[in-house]
């Protein structure tokens, strides 16, 4: 994987510098324009996504994380989350990191693993703009990362693949294409299921739309508006 191009300002040199060994940092004055392809831009403030045609790209508005972060919601209650209880989380494909975040902001201790430099970056800014205490970001392969825990390495272990492909005329949202086009919208394989649940300690969550098919016999679900949560006893949970 070529590494992306990161342009920046010169007075923020010091602060992309920890994305250096994964991304090429470049300094210009202003964003680019005549890039053919997906690159990444510090503008001061934030670290965006983005492409010839769209200055502005994408990243993870803080806006859209704290609205969610209730005890009540289905993400929560779906990975045990409550009060009096925080588990430990793994979200092990990350993407922009929206649903990690929304359970750290409930108190979680969260590790993101994403395995694509461009999006690990992205997460890594946001952690640190916001001054986000309880989760970190790991640049890694997930599968290989899990196999290398030898055993359960946290109470929930968080799923949220790209969603199984369907007839559908209308696109997804821009940071959705946009994920798409970047990482070759790799879909979760059936046979992984099982090193996640020899993962945990306590459940496997996985995230689907309402209507798409089961993955194995969850043992209960938990519905929202548009998606629902697949919950899995981990090994060895009665």
């Amino acid at each position: 994987m070529a590494p992306l191009c990161l342009f920046h300002a010169p007075a923020d040199a010091q602060y992309v510098a920890r994305w250096g060994d994964a991304l090429q940092l470049r300094e210009t004055a202003a964003a680019p324009t005549d890039q053919q392809c997906f690159y990444l831009w510090y503008d001061g403030q934030r670290l965006r996504l983005c492409r010839a045609d769209d200055r502005r790209g994408i990243y993870l508005r803080a806006a859209s994380v704290a609205p969610r972060a209730s005890f009540g919601g289905a993400l929560a209650r779906a990975c045990g989350v409550t009060r009096a209880r925080r588990p430990s989380v793994l979200d092990v494909m990350a993407g922009l990191g929206s649903d990690g975040m929304v359970l750290a902001a409930l108190g979680c201790s969260v590790t993101l693993i994403e395995q694509h430099p461009a999006l690990w970056a992205l997460l890594d800014d946001y952690l640190h703009s916001q001054s986000v205490s309880k989760a970190r970001a790991l640049l890694a392969d997930c599968w290989g990362w899990l196999a290398g825990q030898g055993g359960a390495c946290c109470d929930t272990l968080y799923l949220d693949p790209f969603f199984p492909p369907r007839a559908k005329k209308a696109l997804p949202g821009k940071a959705m294409q946009y994920l798409r086009e970047l990482t070759g919208q790799p879909l979760f394989e059936s046979e992984k299921l099982d090193l996640c649940l020899r993962s945990a300690r306590e459940r496997v969550v996985l995230k689907r739309r309402l209507r798409d098919p089961k993955l194995g016999q969850p043992a209960w679900q938990i519905k929202g508006r548009t998606v629902r949560y697949d919950v899995y006893r981990a090994i060895g949970v009665g």
